[in-house]
């Protein structure tokens, strides 16, 4: 049996607007779930509602899975990741690694030195498949670039900051594994995809998150 840690009880764990959280890919028969989240209230209710076992403290979590799933707020992925490197085999967080490129680098050496398999969910530039296609992208493989499409990044209004940090980095993220920069790229903002990039022989299509069943499939 896997024993999957998860470190923060937030909605992308039970549960978002966009589709089904981490939980219902995790509650099967050959997996058990451990939980830490500093707010008690959440605890006792996730623990009431999905039947998941909670511990008091992280560390309770960190030194008793096989899988690490840190879901907390964003500016403690890394103080999180930074603890658990050494303690654990894999670790998916959800986006970002860190709050700026130089500790998110440095997170990845980190990670590379210890052993531990660091992964981010959603760019999912670590997925096989993925991989595949942009190292085909980056060796001309596809052919010539006819217009790629990155969700959110020209969006205009309320929360714009954090709406560009929430979606628009996925695409950029791809962009990039693709071999892209950004003076390369053609913006628009409404659709149902997240990224998207048309070659002459192939096309790499990212939709927005409504099932997390894929990312499971390639850790397990």
């Amino acid at each position: 049996m896997t024993t999957v840690g998860i470190i923060g009880l937030s909605r992308i764990v039970h549960g978002h607007p966009s589709g089904d959280g981490h939980l219902k890919e995790l509650q099967t028969p050959d997996c058990h779930v451990i939980a830490y989240d500093p707010d008690d209230t959440r605890c006792g209710e996730m623990a009431t509602k999905h039947g998941i076992k909670i511990s008091p403290t992280k560390d309770g979590v960190i030194d008793h899975c096989d899988i690490l799933l840190i879901a907390s707020p964003c500016n403690t992925h890394a103080t999180y990741i930074e603890v658990s490197l050494g303690r654990v085999k894999t670790i998916l967080c959800e986006k970002p690694l860190a709050d700026n490129f130089p500790r998110g680098q440095s997170l990845v050496n980190m990670a590379a030195r210890y052993g531990t398999s660091l992964l981010v969910n959603f760019q999912r530039r670590w997925a096989p498949g993925v991989q595949a296609w942009c190292d085909g992208a980056k060796r001309g493989e596809w052919g010539k670039l006819q217009d790629q499409f990155s969700n959110g990044i020209s969006y205009k209004g309320p929360h714009t900051e954090e709406r560009f940090h929430r979606d628009a980095c996925h695409g950029l993220d791809l962009l990039g594994a693709c071999g892209l920069e950004s003076k390369d790229f053609d913006i628009s903002v409404g659709s149902e995809f997240s990224f998207r990039a048309h070659y002459d022989r192939s096309e790499l299509w990212v939709r927005k998150v409504t099932s997390f069943a894929p990312v499971w499939r390639n850790i397990f």
